[in-house]
């Protein structure tokens, strides 16, 4: 369990700071180098850059991840979590905070921005961290001038096209989805699946928030399957649910359904369609 404070500011952020080329090994050193301030006990907090890739362009093309490729490294973060934990441990910070101060697909523009893809991975890789530990997660960037139009059709990192009138690209979805989950004052947990088969492609979270009532975000990162999972969650009464997938999409990949559902039937088993996010929440 771990108290999201300030967590929904977290995942609202969208820093405007200089975009830096991705190094898989600046991390294990720059966290030894913490020895060299010499004062440790100021070091309240470090900033994780979190890129699991470094494809652009075109999602499947010769080269370049599948789309359940892309979705699927949000597996990588426990193991990136620990490690952060670990160097943080060696070098005598135990208490310093974890912030993700940038994070998305690929430190490149990729067409992830227009797909859902983006949506997946984005709700994925916020709940992931925060369930983890993570005091904040921030998206890079909000806008990346990949589309500057009233379309999205071109490779680009950002949340919103660079539009007069900026709209919504499909990573906006997916933190949108999450942040019904991560709210200040709000205990976030990950929810053991069953049958066990399933847990590998579908992500299960769920948050207890401040008002007591409770919400689960389920995300089933297979491309090609569908999963219907039985959990045991806080889950009761009249649930809202909402549900983002990618057979069912407009052209910016921001499409969600609605409907009405109680507890008791979801706690019998929840159909859930390949590369789909599936929100419930208490009414």
């Amino acid at each position: 369990m771990r108290d999201l404070q300030r967590a929904r500011r977290g995942l609202a952020r969208h820093p405007g700071a200089r975009d830096r080329r991705a190094d898989p090994g600046r991390r294990a050193r720059a966290l030894p180098g913490l020895q060299a301030v010499g004062r440790p006990e100021y070091i309240g907090f470090v900033d994780a850059h979190w890129y699991p890739l470094s494809y652009a362009g075109t999602t499947g093309a010769p080269g370049n991840p599948t789309a359940e490729q892309a979705i699927q490294t949000v597996d990588r973060i426990p193991a990136e979590y620990a490690k952060i934990k670990t160097a943080l441990q060696a070098q005598g910070l135990p208490a310093a905070k974890i912030i993700v101060g940038e994070t998305n697909v690929s430190y490149r523009a990729t067409d992830t921005a227009c797909t859902p893809v983006g949506a997946l991975f984005a709700a994925g890789d916020a709940l992931e961290w925060l369930s983890l530990g993570a005091y904040s997660v921030d998206w890079w960037t909000m806008n990346g001038y990949g589309n500057t139009g009233t379309t999205c059709s071109h490779p680009d990192e950002g949340m919103f096209t660079s539009n007069s009138k900026p709209a919504e690209e499909s990573p906006y979805l997916g933190y949108l989805l999450a942040g019904a989950l991560a709210q200040p004052g709000a205990t976030l947990t990950t929810l053991t699946l069953s049958p066990s088969a399933v847990s590998p492609p579908v992500l299960a979270f769920q948050s207890v928030l401040p008002n007591g009532k409770s919400a689960v975000l389920l995300i089933n990162t297979s491309t090609s399957t569908p999963a219907q999972p039985t959990f045991n969650s806080s889950l009761s009464g009249e649930l809202t649910a909402v549900r983002y997938q990618a057979a069912n999409q407009n052209t910016f990949a921001t499409k969600t359904t609605t409907w009405s559902s109680p507890a008791a039937v979801v706690a019998k088993g929840m159909s859930l369609p390949a590369e789909s996010i599936t929100l419930l929440k208490e009414s």
